[in-house]
């Protein structure tokens, strides 16, 4: 059985008048492709004409895979959650087969909505996979996959923490206008997505992943992200599985999935978090900023800047435990949600510590160093991982060692002209943007489809081309099956 391999990447606003520019939905479904993901999580999917994006993007990762010999349905499962902001989730799967995504078939859907609240007591649902059970439907490419506006929506996901003495409280995210029913519109106030996977192995496995995209600053503290990155432990997908049955907790580890009690294995926690990773305590020097975000930071994670994976870090390739056997739904159903009177931090290893993943804009005329310098240090497009967590050891050589993900290096990847495997060819994207003069296309004239390099491709020229595809760099973290 393979092991599992999940991406992340904030595409910087898929949309349709983003695919249509010539090659780019190509070059975004070859790094998928390339990545071997069997899980791509893009984030910053535009809600107006995100889906017919993801359509384009879903066509050139499968075109891209059978290229370089994969299956004839690579990536033609996929799906996007309800919308938040003015921005979907969306999720690709590589193979249907070994991996498919668990959908809300009871309770509430997740729309974060007043009638249909974001899923912050998850005893109220009841979950089923998509587009059926591997028991069911050995083969899900055997019957057509619904039309895209059919399929099932990924639900939102809310806070659902207890606060002593009080008990029981029902909070919600920070900065959430409880008024519009606890929804907000505004890039600020974007709620986290809850896509959780069964995994066919040797026995089926359930993975979640919470992922979030978080309001940016220019620089300097975010308190409202610092806020929603202290809150994700109160969660209650993040309460059960902190509670495995071995502790004193038993049915609270547990969702029901196609009609049984199904153990929830490993959670991942990840995102475009907008709370700069690089900037914390320790190493010196010390100070409100560096202070400020490792208060934060500790809800979740012990790792400090640098500090490799914690807590503990898998080895690659190394089987995890099997999940223990599904047991009975109790008589009435599950308890009516968490019932601690406090929630400890998560403190879960993080998959990449060392990798900056946003491209820092240079300004005419400044030549970085060398492709390295290309990327800044904000915490960005990470990973946090449960227990099984860890770098594919064909990348070990790399990265650092200490980094359990692997940060994909675009600018890298740019070519002028068609180029070998794994190549990006952005002469359409130069162009398009030459025209509109926009992303600084003026200042990278060696991407000029009609004039040879003479002098090969700048540094300058690299970011400048990676970035007609994203700002951000993707990344690759892998979960290793027992």
């Amino acid at each position: 059985m393979p092991n599992i391999r999940v991406l992340n990447w904030n595409i910087e606003r898929l949309s349709g008048n983003k695919v249509a520019i010539a090659g780019m939905a190509n070059n975004i479904g070859q790094v998928i492709a390339d990545s071997q993901a069997d899980i791509a999580i893009l984030l910053e999917v535009t809600s107006g004409t995100g889906l017919a994006a993801m359509g384009a993007v879903s066509n050139a990762a499968n075109a891209a895979s059978v290229a370089a010999g994969g299956n004839p349905n690579d990536y033609t499962g996929w799906l996007v959650s309800y919308a938040t902001g003015f921005e979907y989730y969306g999720v690709l799967i590589r193979n249907l087969n070994t991996v498919r995504p668990v959908r809300v078939t009871a309770g509430p859907t997740g729309e974060d909505t007043f009638a249909n609240p974001a899923l912050s007591n998850l005893d109220q649902n009841q979950f089923g996979t998509w587009p059926g059970t591997f028991a069911a439907m050995v083969n899900a490419y055997a019957a057509p996959l619904p039309a895209p506006a059919a399929r099932p929506k990924l639900p939102l996901i809310d806070v659902y923490a207890s606060d002593p003495p009080r008990g029981r409280k029902r909070s919600h995210f920070a900065g959430r206008n409880l008024a519009n029913g606890g929804y907000a519109l505004g890039n600020g106030f974007r709620m986290p997505c809850l896509a959780m996977f069964q995994i066919n192995g040797a026995a089926t496995h359930l993975v979640a992943v919470m992922a979030c995209h978080l309001g940016a600053v220019r620089g300097g503290a975010n308190p409202l992200a610092r806020g929603q990155i202290e809150q994700y432990k109160d969660t209650h997908i993040s309460q059960k599985f902190q509670n495995p049955p071995a502790l004193a907790l038993p049915n609270n580890a547990y969702i029901v999935l196609n009609g049984a009690a199904t153990a929830i294995q490993e959670l991942i926690i990840t995102g475009d978090f907008n709370v700069d990773f690089m900037q914390q305590n320790p190493p010196p020097p010390v100070n409100a900023l560096r202070t400020g975000n490792r208060t934060a930071l500790n809800r979740l994670t012990p790792t400090t800047v640098a500090g490799g994976s914690a807590g503990p870090a898998a080895a690659p390739g190394a089987a995890g435990p099997a999940p223990p056997a599904p047991i009975a739904v109790p008589p009435g159903g599950w308890p009516d949600g968490p019932v601690h009177t406090t929630v400890p931090n998560l403190a879960q290893k993080t998959a990449a510590t060392t990798q900056g993943t946003i491209l820092i804009d240079y300004a005419a005329g400044v030549v970085p160093p060398n492709l390295a310098a290309l990327r800044g240090a904000c915490f960005d497009n990470f990973f946090f991982g449960g227990t099984q967590l860890s770098l594919p050891a064909i990348y070990q050589v790399l990265t650092a060692p200490a980094d359990a993900c692997l940060v994909i290096d675009l600018p890298a990847q740019i070519v002028h002209g068609a180029g070998g495997p794994g190549a990006l060819n952005v002469s359409g994207a130069w162009l398009h943007h030459l025209v509109t003069g926009t992303k600084n296309a003026a200042n990278a004239p060696n991407l000029n489809p009609g004039v040879w390099p003479w002098g090969g491709l700048t540094t300058n020229d690299r970011l400048i081309g990676a970035r007609f595809i994203s700002d951000h760099l993707p990344t690759v973290v892998q979960y290793n099956l027992p």
